[in-house]
């Protein structure tokens, strides 16, 4: 049986990556995997009573310092666990940092909330430079329940056994070996036999560990609304529109917009699938026949390699905007690109954050096809999006809220 890919886990070295400015509060020797230092920290920033706005700011700047350091440290881990969910090493470090640091953080940062909501209202700080901060940390108080730190563990560990079971997962087809990720190019081809026996052996496949997904699933449900009603919610729903702090919206404005696409757009939709059935002489759609060109037409192959597909977006960025294609040269210059779909990778694609060094990383899983462009331009407005925020000193102001 042959191998479809033969690239190595990837091994990516964080350790290249410099502070985007020296540190003032943190060590730069800290180990901040370890439940202790991480305590420490917190403890000294706890004992400071801020009397005057500068005071209060120079605290602010200080917790934005070591939570940077923190969450790339939480962040690096995470990749590298995502990067290659079958390495033991990797697994246990990221699940290490979740059963032991998190855990400490949480009601640590509660009380340095509360510290500096009670500050805020004495010193006189900036209120508009503060002001989207401050409407956050009170958030935040308000959601923070004890009893909720161990669930939150349990959901993040229950996510990590999801991507270890789903990176794992191969499709042996036309005697070839494939990671599971890689048998949607076969969905866009022009044989019909080849779109619905590769459709067959992937759902196959994932049938395979479906008593085991939907374990995981049920007790990401359980555990998700308790921490909902601990919090004082009905569900969970309304509990992660205020964690993601949606102010602005409601659940019942996006019933209002389901509705409205139910209404408007459904109907042109299903004229739209009637279409594609008539192109392709069908009268009957399977969820084979969904992505292949409904004409006929060979599906695109715009790359045949990763440097070919980096190289080609570098080019695509640059023609939109200069400063766009600076932006995608540091993801280059700095390795912080693993695009290409690989045995034991954890499925998807997303942006992650490094912190510290106030950098972005890109996660996908690449496998040649058109999608992939699309794929790595919504990733990388999110990177784009994140370089341009880089020199706010404050960490909370160096990414977009949820609905951006």
């Amino acid at each position: 049986m042959e191998q479809s890919n033969t690239h190595q886990p990837t091994e990516l070295d964080f350790h290249t990556l410099e502070p985007y400015q020296p540190r003032q509060f943190v060590s730069a020797d800290a180990d901040l995997t370890q439940p202790k230092t991480v305590t420490d920290l917190y403890q000294q920033l706890l004992e400071r009573t801020p009397a005057t706005a500068d005071e209060l700011e120079s605290l602010i700047a200080d917790r934005s310092e070591m939570e940077a350091a923190i969450a790339q440290v939480q962040s690096i881990l995470y990749i590298r666990m995502t990067c290659q969910t079958d390495d033991p090493q990797r697994a246990e470090a990221y699940k290490s940092f979740v059963e032991t640091v998190q855990p400490v953080i949480k009601p640590l940062a509660d009380k340095l909330d509360r510290k500096i909501i009670e500050a805020a209202d004495t010193t006189g700080l900036d209120a508009d430079r503060y002001e989207v901060y401050f409407r956050k940390i009170r958030s935040d108080i308000e959601l923070f329940r004890d009893e909720n730190v161990p669930l939150q563990t349990e959901d993040a560990l229950l996510s990590q056994q999801y991507q270890t079971i789903t990176g794992a997962m191969t499709v042996t087809f036309d005697c070839t070996e494939y990671p599971i990720a890689q048998m949607r190019k076969f969905l866009t081809g022009t044989d019909r036999d080849v779109r619905q026996r590769a459709w067959e052996v992937t759902q196959q496949r994932y049938s395979q560990d479906a008593e085991k997904l939907d374990e995981i699933y049920e007790k990401m449900l359980s555990v998700r609304t308790q921490i909902a009603k601990n919090a004082g919610f009905e569900n969970y729903r309304d509990y992660k529109f205020r964690e993601w702090h949606r102010f602005d919206y409601t659940p019942d404005d996006c019933k209002q917009y389901h509705k409205a696409i139910e209404t408007h757009l459904v109907p042109i939709q299903q004229k739209i699938t009637q279409l594609r059935a008539d192109q392709m002489g069908l009268e009957t759609l399977r969820p084979w026949d969904l992505v292949v060109n409904p004409q006929g037409r060979a599906p695109l192959k715009p790359f045949e390699s990763t440097p070919e597909f980096i190289a080609g977006m570098g080019q695509m960025f640059n023609q939109l905007d200069s400063q766009l294609g600076e932006y995608f040269k540091v993801l280059i210059d700095f390795g912080l690109l693993d695009l290409d779909s690989r045995k034991g990778k954890a499925p998807g694609g997303y942006q992650s954050s490094l912190n510290e060094a106030r950098k972005p990383f890109i996660f996908m899983n690449a496998i040649g096809n058109n999608d992939d462009l699309r794929v790595l331009m919504h990733e990388g407005g999110h990177a784009f999006h994140s370089l341009s925020c880089a020199s706010d000193p404050l960490l909370d102001y160096r990414h977009a809220p949820m609905e951006f």
